[in-house]
C-alpha cells in the first residue's frame, strides 16, 4: 500500500503499532529517507488503519476550551500558595474542582479533624471500639471571576489568531496568579480570632500596642508552633515523607529581622532544605523546628502598631488552613471591535476562596488551621 502527501505522527504510530517500530525499525527509516511528509510514496503494511494520518480540523470551540484552560494552568502553576495546593485533606490549601455551581452558591467545607484514641493491640476486640470520625464544616460563597484584555488594531491584526491568543494567555494568566494570591492573603489574615494569634515582643496583648522592638524571632515562631499544637482541636501539620510540617509565610521586613536571631542563623547550618523534595518546600527560606519559613511581599503591613510603627500580619499555616473551589464553568470569549480592527479576550470562571473556620459550641467561630504572627515590620 502507499500513501503520499500525509502527515506523519511519530508518537500516534508507535502507540497503535509497535511491532512495526520494534521489527521495522520506522523513526531510523523515515529519517534515513528524508521523509518530511509530503510528496513522497511511503510503502506501509496493507493492515495499517490510514485515519491516523488524516488531517483533523478542530472545532473553534474546543480551540477556546484549550486556551482556557492552558490560561488557568499556567497560572495554578505560577502561584505563590500553589506549592500549598492539592485536592486532598492533607493540603493546605484544599481545592475543590469542577463544581457544578453558579455565581452566588454557597459551599459546604468538611474540616477533618485529627483522631485521638488509641485504638486497640493483639486480640482486643476492636468491633464495638471504633473511634467516630469528626468533622466540623462551614459555608462560604462563590462569585463568577471574569477580566478580558484588548489588542489594538494595524500591528496586531497582522498576526496570527494563534499569537493573538498566546499574547492574552500571557496577560490574562499573570493577572490570575496575582489575583488569587492576593485573594488568599486577603482572606487568611482577615480578621483573626483572637485564640489564633501572636504576638512579638513581650507582654503585647493588642495589635495596636505592638512597638518597632517586637521583631520577627525564634521565640515567636516556637510560640506559634505551640499555639498550634496545643489548639483543640489540634492544627493539624502537613506529613511529608513521615515528618510533619506546618507553613510559615512571613513579610520580607519580618524575615530580615528573623534571620538576625542567632538560634535561626545556627539552625540553618544543619537544615539541608534543599534535598526536601516536596513542593512544600520549595522557594522556602529556611527550616526551623518543624517549621517551613517562606517569604512573601504580599503579606500584609500596615501602621497599626503604637505610635504608627509598621506591623507584619505573618501566618503559620496548617492542613486545610484555606479552601478554593473552582466551578466547571471555565470559559473564553473572543470579541472583534472597531470593525475588526481590534481583538479582544475575555476569561471567566465560577470560583471562591475562604479561610477555614468553624465554630467550637455551636456559636463562637474560629480559624481552623490559621495562626496570624504580628510582629513590627519596620522598612530599611
Amino acid at each position: 500500500m502507499c500513501l503520499s502527501n500525509f502527515k506523519f505522527n511519530e508518537d500516534e504510530l508507535k502507540r497503535a503499532f509497535p511491532k512495526y517500530f520494534k521489527n521495522m525499525g520506522f523513526p531510523k527509516y523515515f529519517k534515513n529517507m528524508g521523509f518530511e511528509g509530503r510528496g513522497m510514496q511511503i510503502s506501509l503494511p496493507a493492515n495499517m488503519d490510514l485515519r491516523l494520518f488524516a488531517e483533523t480540523t478542530v472545532p473553534e470551540e474546543l480551540v477556546k476550551k484549550a486556551w482556557a484552560k492552558q490560561t488557568w494552568t499556567t497560572a495554578m502553576k505560577d502561584l505563590f500558595f500553589g506549592k500549598f495546593m492539592g485536592e486532598g485533606v492533607n493540603n493546605i490549601i484544599q481545592v475543590l474542582n469542577d463544581l457544578e455551581k453558579e455565581s452566588g452558591d454557597r459551599i459546604t467545607q468538611s474540616l477533618v479533624l485529627k483522631l485521638k484514641g488509641d485504638g486497640v493491640t493483639g486480640d482486643d476486640i476492636l468491633e464495638g471500639n471504633e473511634e467516630k470520625m469528626e468533622y466540623r464544616s462551614f459555608d462560604f460563597t462563590i462569585n463568577q471571576l471574569r477580566n478580558a484584555v484588548r489588542l489594538k488594531g494595524k500591528f496586531e491584526e497582522k498576526k496570527s489568531k494563534e499569537n493573538m491568543r498566546k499574547n492574552a494567555k500571557d496577560g490574562l494568566s499573570i493577572w490570575l496568579r496575582e489575583r488569587i494570591d492576593d485573594d488568599l492573603f486577603k482572606v487568611l489574615t482577615a480578621n483573626p480570632t483572637a485564640d489564633k494569634v501572636i504576638y512579638g515582643g513581650t507582654g503585647i496583648l493588642s495589635e495596636a500596642n505592638i512597638t518597632s522592638t517586637a521583631k520577627m524571632n525564634t521565640t515567636v515562631l516556637g510560640k506559634a508552633k505551640r499555639l498550634a499544637q496545643m489548639s483543640n482541636p489540634k492544627i493539624r501539620p502537613v506529613r511529608v515523607n513521615g515528618g510533619e510540617y506546618y507553613v510559615m509565610v512571613l513579610h520580607p521586613y519580618q524575615i530580615r529581622d528573623l534571620k538576625e536571631d542567632e538560634k535561626w542563623i545556627n539552625a540553618q547550618q544543619y537544615a539541608n532544605i534543599r534535598g526536601m523534595k516536596n513542593p512544600i518546600f520549595t522557594g522556602a527560606t529556611g527550616l526551623y523546628n518543624g517549621v517551613v519559613v517562606h517569604e512573601n511581599e504580599n503579606v500584609p503591613i500596615g501602621q497599626t502598631g503604637d505610635t504608627s510603627t509598621w506591623v507584619g500580619h505573618g501566618l503559620l499555616l496548617g492542613a486545610q488552613a484555606g479552601v478554593m473551589a473552582n466551578g466547571i464553568d471555565l470559559a473564553w470569549k473572543e470579541k472583534l471591535f472597531d470593525y475588526d480592527n481590534q481583538y479582544g479576550v475575555a476569561i471567566s470562571r465560577t470560583y471562591g476562596v475562604a479561610k477555614s473556620v468553624f465554630k467550637i459550641d455551636g456559636s463562637t467561630p474560629t480559624d481552623f488551621a490559621t495562626v496570624n504572627i504580628l510582629t513590627s515590620a519596620v522598612p530599611d
